[in-house]
């Protein structure tokens, strides 16, 4: 038993966990919840690098594109054209992806 202390007419004691399930399932859920937001996080990370239009890999690939011109002086000429065809590509990647998983959810 833990120590009791007298207020006026209220006893208060150590407390000790009497609920130990509930507690169980509170950090069960909480590390589920955690591991969908890290999951998530990854998720949109990764489809923001894709360079699609309106997406931050867009600007990467322009870059790696810029760089690689002044780096190599063959690269200057086709550079534009890399760049565009990669761009289209990556958007098409983007659009049949949210088209098949929209395909699959409303399936179902």
């Amino acid at each position: 038993m833990g120590r009791f202390i007298k207020f006026a007419n209220v006893f208060c004691r150590s407390s000790v966990i009497n609920f130990v399930f509930f507690y169980a399932v509170l950090s069960t859920l909480t590390t589920v919840i955690h591991s969908y937001l890290v999951s998530l996080s990854g998720a949109l990370a990764v489809l923001n690098v894709v360079p699609c239009y309106a997406l931050d890999g867009q600007w990467i690939l322009l870059s790696l594109t810029h760089w690689l011109a002044a780096k190599y002086r063959t690269l200057r000429r086709v550079g534009g054209a890399i760049y565009r065809t990669v761009l289209v590509l990556g958007t098409l990647l983007v659009v049949a992806n949210v088209t098949v998983g929209l395909w699959v959810l409303l399936a179902s």
